[in-house]
Order: C-alpha cells, then structure tokens, then sequence
C-alpha cells in the first residue's frame, strides 16, 4: 500500500517494511534475531533455526524490489549472549547472497555488547541517525530534536481491534504528523497495544495484507483508548 510522507511515496508492506521506491531503498526495524538462543538459555525451548525465517522474509523482499540499501533501524540482533557459531555462519552465508546490495544498521538499545561480532560482518554500522533528504531514520530509543520527518521502530507497535467479547492485535504501521513508527519485524518479537490520537494513521498487518484501521476503532475522543 502507498502512503504519502512529505509528499513522497513510500509502500508499506505486509513483511513489515518499508519501500521508498525513489532511493530504491528498504527499512525494517526490530529483527531481534538470536532471540530464540537467548531464551534457550534460560530454559525456554525454542528451536535455533528460527532466525531463518527472518532471514528468508528479507530475501525475499531483495528478490523481489531489487534495492540498492536495506536499512535496518536497530535491534538486529537481540542480546550478545544470542551470538554463537552458527548464527554467525548464518549471517554471513546471508550476505554472501547479496553482495551488491548496502547494509546499514543504525544501532539500537539491544545492539549494546554485540560490536564486535557486528563489526566482522559486511554491514555498516551507524551510531548516529541517519538523514535522507527530508527524512531522519532512527532505531528511535532516544530523545530526538531532529526537524527532519522521522521514521523509526523500537515500540514494536500493535493495534487493538475489539468486537464485542472478542479481541484481536495485530502488527501496524503508525502514521503521525512528525513520525512513521514501523512493526517490528522478527518473527519472535513481542508488541506494544499503543494508545493513539486523532491524529495518527492507522495500517494493521493481517495475514498478506496491509489494512486501514477506521479512527473509531482505535480512537476515542472521550475515555481511554483502547
């Protein structure tokens, strides 16, 4: 689905990202990939492999928009305790399939303790946000003054539909006058049920769609927000 940010065009996806087919460039946010070796630590059995999903969903984005940079706005990975041999032979076997196409990471809060395992791998690494033209891509854990539009990720937000007794949450994109909030987009990432305003725009991930969620679905000018 095409959205307009500042007059220009962006698609949103239902792979949880974003295309901006002028500078040919992808974003995702909130991989969290080695999440699953890290809860194995603790107990919770949840099989390694799982990663590769992630990796098959981006795949299968480049194969199919042929961009020139994927720019992923933080928390690619999701503890330094996830790294071990063979997410490492993972990660690069992934790259090795696409060395034409840029990697840029802007570091977020849970790549913290993970530089030197990022650092051996073909991607660059930006501490900094990262400006394109009338946009500052954030992984969006800190403060930001910038008076560029923003697009960012860290909330992994949801949307809360109700009908009657039943509820329902599903991934969404959230549209502000200042901001684009994207889902997150690991298959193992957890949510946030967000309160909205007027005016936000909704667009909810169902299935392999992407669908507007009416305001009054969302948004009560009087009460809580559901």
């Amino acid at each position: 689905m095409n959205i307009q940010l500042m007059h220009e065009t962006f698609t949103i996806l239902p792979e949880a990202a974003l295309y901006w087919p002028r500078q040919r460039l992808i974003a995702i946010s909130d991989v969290h990939i080695g999440k699953a070796g890290s809860m194995q630590k603790i107990g919770v059995p949840i099989p390694s492999v799982s990663h590769n999903e992630d990796f098959y969903k981006i795949r299968r984005l480049i194969e199919t928009y042929h961009p020139e940079q994927i720019l992923i706005l933080g928390d690619l990975v999701h503890h330094p305790s996830s790294w071990g041999a063979q997410l490492f032979t993972d990660f690069r076997n992934f790259f090795s399939l696409f060395e034409k196409t840029g990697f840029t990471l802007i570091a977020g809060n849970h790549e913290r303790g993970s530089e030197k395992y990022l650092n051996e791998l073909p991607i660059r690494i930006s501490y900094q946000d990262v400006v394109i033209d009338n946009f500052c891509f954030s992984h969006g854990h800190h403060e930001n003054d910038s008076s560029h539009y923003r697009i960012e990720g860290h909330i992994h937000p949801l949307v809360e539909l109700r009908q009657g007794p039943t509820k329902l949450r599903l991934k969404c994109f959230v549209q502000s006058p200042e901001r684009l909030v994207l889902p997150a987009f690991g298959a193992l990432t957890g949510g946030y049920a967000m309160e909205f305003t007027a005016h936000d725009k909704i667009y909810a991930i169902a299935g392999t769609s992407i669908v507007p969620v009416p305001q009054k679905q969302f948004y009560k000018p009087t009460g809580r927000n559901p």
